[in-house]
C-alpha cells in the first residue's frame, strides 16, 4: 500500500465516490464539492490523499485548513 498526494480534480471526485459508495447516508452532492472545495479560498489549504493498493484506491483524506500567517 501507498499513501499519495492527489492533485487532480478527477483524483478527488475518484476519493468522493469512494466516500459516497461506503456512506449513503452522508452522499455528498457534487454542487458542494464545487463550492467548497474548488472555489478559490484566501487564506486556506486544501489538501487530498489517498491509500493505493496496486493501482486500487481503497482509503480518502481530505484536509481544509486556514494558513498560517508569519508574524513579523
Amino acid at each position: 500500500m501507498e499513501c499519495i498526494r492527489i492533485v487532480t480534480r478527477d483524483g478527488i471526485y475518484k476519493g468522493i465516490d469512494l466516500w459516497d459508495k461506503f456512506n449513503i447516508s452522508f452522499y455528498i452532492i457534487p454542487r458542494l464539492v464545487e463550492q467548497n472545495i474548488f472555489s478559490p479560498f484566501t487564506g486556506v489549504n486544501i489538501d487530498a490523499w489517498g491509500i493505493f493498493k496496486e493501482t486500487n484506491l481503497i482509503a480518502f483524506a481530505l484536509t481544509k485548513h486556514l494558513k498560517m500567517q508569519k508574524h513579523l
